[in-house]
């Protein structure tokens, strides 16, 4: 538990649900066939991305085994992992 605390505090980025991203996912799932959280969970990655660009050697991963969601994700300009490709 202790390792996942480490790793929690840092390497990951809690992203707060507000309006401008429920707006931002909202544009998504128009513009794309995904699902609600699905928005969200892009919508989350593509807020912190931008906020990446003033960090030097820093590239954000969206990791998802979902082949859709991953293609979507890569369009809108992010790095993609699949976990299943190490299966």
């Amino acid at each position: 538990m202790g390792d996942f605390r480490t790793d929690f505090y840092n390497q990951y980025e809690v992203i707060e649900v507000d309006r401008t991203l429920i707006e931002t996912a909202g544009a998504l799932v128009m513009q794309n066939p995904l699902r609600a959280y699905d928005s969200v969970q892009l919508a989350s990655a593509l807020r912190v991305q931008s906020t990446l660009v003033f960090v030097p050697d820093t590239q954000l991963v969206f990791v998802s085994a979902d082949k859709r969601l991953l293609d979507i994700a890569q369009s809108a300009g992010l790095a993609i992992d699949n976990p299943n490709n190490y299966a």
